[in-house]
């Protein structure tokens, strides 16, 4: 190839790679005369062209794919709100597809594309809740002596951030089973915190642990609905350190009782001493 064949095709290069356009390309080509160089600098010029159009190609390919996943999401996002802002207002009976669809302003075949029916979308909504939940549980860390106070927090503050979502699930939507699934949650982190509890103390359990947890659990559920639907959520340490320090010491203390002055109906089995 002559030298000026050679300017020429280091020319078109540097074109294409900063035009990634051939017609600036192909006007450098137009400049040889000889023909056989002509040739080789097209099939050069020719292949950097196959690699930036597929180059390109894959590059949209990835886009209508991002695209894609934003709209999947948005449609998501506006299904999910729409039922919970609606279940709310109506209760769960009586919102119907029609209605979720026309809340989020997407088609019903929108809303059957994501979710099969409103069960299973309120399903997805607490699992999302669920698993939430369980690495704030789960990240918690300290002495058994001080972890319980830590847990109960980071209950009430998981609920006051989805505070709309958790009163769907505890107001007993879908027949009540996010409501008993939440409290199952409850009740099995509870058994695990006072098994440590007694391992690091050397204790025994006055109760079984399952009837404790399931006994706090309960308690919790309840005091935490109470809360949510005060709507106070500035008062979250208030709270947690009054069901904290009831459930701790128990109604008999709430209530100003001395353990002597503790009585039974004729028939109950007394007190048992604390081991």
């Amino acid at each position: 190839m002559t030298t000026e064949a050679t300017a020429a095709t280091r020319k078109a290069r540097r074109r294409l790679l900063v035009t990634g356009r051939s017609i600036p390309v192909q006007a450098e080509v137009l400049i040889l005369d000889d023909m056989s160089e002509n040739y080789h600098l097209q099939c050069y010029l020719s292949s950097c062209m196959l690699i930036f159009m597929t180059s390109t190609s894959e590059a949209n390919r990835a886009l209508d794919h991002g695209t894609k996943d934003r709209r999947v999401r948005k449609s998501q996002h506006a299904i999910r709100e729409a039922f919970v802002g609606l279940v709310l207002e109506r209760g769960y009976d009586s919102v119907t597809i029609e209605d979720i669809a026309e809340r989020a302003d997407v088609a019903r075949a929108t809303f059957y594309a994501h979710f099969e029916d409103k069960e299973q979308l309120l399903t997805s909504l607490f699992q999302d809740l669920t698993t939430e939940l369980t690495l704030r549980l789960t990240a918690v860390e300290g002495a058994p002596e001080t972890i319980r106070t830590y847990i109960v927090k980071e209950l009430y503050v998981q609920a006051a951030q989805f505070r709309d979502l958790y009163l769907v699930c505890l107001r007993g939507a879908g027949n009540g089973r996010a409501r008993a699934a939440y409290l199952d949650i409850i009740a099995s982190r509870a058994e695990v915190v006072f098994a440590e509890r007694l391992r690091a103390t050397g204790h025994q359990p006055g109760a079984p642990l399952p009837f404790l947890a399931r006994a706090f659990a309960g308690a919790h559920v309840t005091l935490l609905q109470d809360w949510l639907e005060a709507g106070d959520m500035s008062s979250i340490d208030v709270a947690v350190n009054t069901q904290m320090t009831v459930l701790t010491n128990g109604f008999a203390w709430a209530l100003g009782m001395l353990p002597e002055e503790y009585s039974f109906l004729e028939g109950l089995a007394s007190l048992p001493e604390h081991p």
